[in-house]
């Protein structure tokens, strides 16, 4: 695959990272349905439905980043600067998305689904960095 020669980062090690993201992702999820009025099931819904969309969109959005050399270190190791870029572009496309699922599932106006989109923005992003940040620190699944 061309993206072997471009990135020092296995595909197992990016499942992972996308996978603690879309835990945390998904307990943000449920607490902020139920604070904006939708009730238990349609949270467990939402929550479902964010995990399945949102780890297809996590995944796919890391590996193009893999592709970007842009603000990397010789090791392949993201700066700060990078992260924060990938965190903001990553939460304005995941905050489209939030929206129109909540619209769907609970939300019966659209200023309540940007609401629970704009939370997430916000919540999710900082976790993002967090993460990111940590996955900077590990070794594990580069080559």
């Amino acid at each position: 695959m061309p993206d072997q020669e471009i990135t020092n980062e296995t595909y197992i090690r990016t499942v992972v990272k996308a996978a603690c993201y879309r835990v945390m992702s998904m307990v943000f999820t449920f607490i902020l349905t139920l604070i904006l009025g939708g009730n238990v099931m349609q949270a467990f819904t939402m929550s479902g439905i964010i995990l399945v969309v949102g780890s297809l969109h996590y995944y796919l959005y890391d590996r193009i980043w893999l592709w970007i050399r842009w603000n990397r270190d010789q090791q392949g190791k993201d700066t700060v600067k990078r992260s924060i870029v990938k965190s903001i572009i990553y939460r304005l496309t995941a905050l489209i998305i939030t929206a129109a699922l909540a619209k769907v599932v609970f939300a019966d106006t659209t200023l309540i689904a940007f609401m629970l989109a704009t939370l997430k923005f916000f919540a999710n992003a900082a976790g993002y960095f967090i993460i990111e940040r940590i996955f900077n620190c590990i070794n594990w699944g580069r080559k």
